[in-house]
């Protein structure tokens, strides 16, 4: 997984969840419109179990707080690079025709 490589600023002792789950989590429910972090706790919260397990977790989701703790301590400009990369691996080349594309 592309979030793996991002740092954990955690202190090791009393990791519950892993990184990339809770990381994961943060980019999808703000693809889905998520703006805080109550948002961000009620979308996770809102999935079925099948769809925690995807995402890393077994039982039970993390707390609200547990996301900002994790998320106002996350290096936001190595998060972001690893993202863009991820993205641009994904999209294919850029294909002209004779119509005009805007490049965005």
């Amino acid at each position: 997984m592309a979030l793996e490589v991002v740092p954990d600023p955690r202190d090791p002792r009393g990791r519950r969840y892993g990184l990339s789950s809770l990381l994961a989590v943060g980019v999808c429910a703000v693809i889905a419109g998520a703006c805080t972090f109550a948002a961000v706790h009620d979308w996770v919260r809102d999935l079925d179990r099948s769809r925690w397990r995807a995402l890393g977790f077994s039982d039970t989701v993390p707390a609200a707080t547990t996301l900002w703790r994790l998320l106002i301590r996350v290096d936001a400009s190595v998060l972001q690079q690893v993202l863009t990369r991820w993205l641009r691996a994904r999209s294919g080349p850029l294909q002209i025709t004779s119509r005009r594309w805007r490049l965005v």
